[in-house]
């Protein structure tokens, strides 16, 4: 690949979400897409590298060398993006870009946990600001920030210190 495009950065996301999903079937819903899109969209990266990435079919879903290489560059890639968008919006005085927000599964039935007043008060003050909520179980949270994805997440008890010590 000489040269890498929004199409290939595109295709790189699709290709990391296949890869954290663990698998086709498993990234249809996390893409919105169906299984015969999403293996278009694999095919894609796998004739601009010359390489296979991954192994797929009835024994299941597995890197293969060259794949397991592409997704640990891809991982870079996207973050070097991430990091470049974010200080690209910090040019100017105001805030904007995206925040994403992990949410424990059982932690937004917490009457206590005031989290809608809290965004509705932070949209108030950062209109530019896209916010991202997903809502898991701590282990898929945990994965999530051990794939950058997130840098963090709210649970219960951690929503309430945050409230009980705000200025």
């Amino acid at each position: 690949m000489k040269q890498v495009q929004d199409a290939d950065i595109k295709l790189l996301r699709v290709f990391v979400t296949i890869v954290n999903c663990g698998g086709f079937s498993a990234a249809q819903s996390v893409l919105n897409l169906r299984q015969s899109t999403i293996s278009e969209y694999m095919n894609r990266p796998e004739t601009r590298l010359g390489v296979k990435l991954c192994l797929r079919g009835r024994a299941g879903f597995s890197l293969t060398e060259p794949g397991e290489r592409a997704y640990k560059a891809a991982l870079q890639l996207l973050r070097s993006v991430e990091e470049f968008r974010l200080e690209a919006a910090g040019l100017t005085e105001t805030l904007q870009g995206e925040l994403r927000i992990g949410l424990i599964d059982n932690t937004i039935t917490n009457a206590e946990f005031r989290f809608v007043d809290a965004i509705r008060r932070f949209n108030h003050l950062a209109e530019n600001v896209r916010i991202d909520i997903e809502v898991h179980s701590p282990h898929e949270l945990e994965q999530h920030v051990l794939d950058g994805w997130m840098a963090g997440w709210l649970d219960g008890w951690m929503a309430g210190w945050l409230d009980a010590h705000r200025d």
